[in-house]
């Protein structure tokens, strides 16, 4: 699975956490989908954009950041 937006209705701006294959914890912005249908988001910490396309590595949305 590269991600959980298939079962969870994503809201753009919501941070969400997510768990990374290795078990870590990042803050992701939902950015939105774009015209092409992929989804973007932006990691809180590093400010990177990337759409979910880019990512070469399984994730998983936790739920949401309550203290965004």
């Amino acid at each position: 699975m590269m991600g959980d937006t298939e079962t969870m209705e994503l809201r753009v701006d919501q941070v969400y956490l997510v768990r990374l294959c290795s078990g870590e914890l990042r803050r992701w912005r939902f950015d939105g989908v774009d015209g092409r249908g992929l989804a973007w988001w932006q990691d809180e910490e590093s400010g990177t954009s990337f759409s979910e396309a880019g990512l070469m590595y399984m994730w998983e949305v936790v739920g949401e950041d309550d203290d965004a």
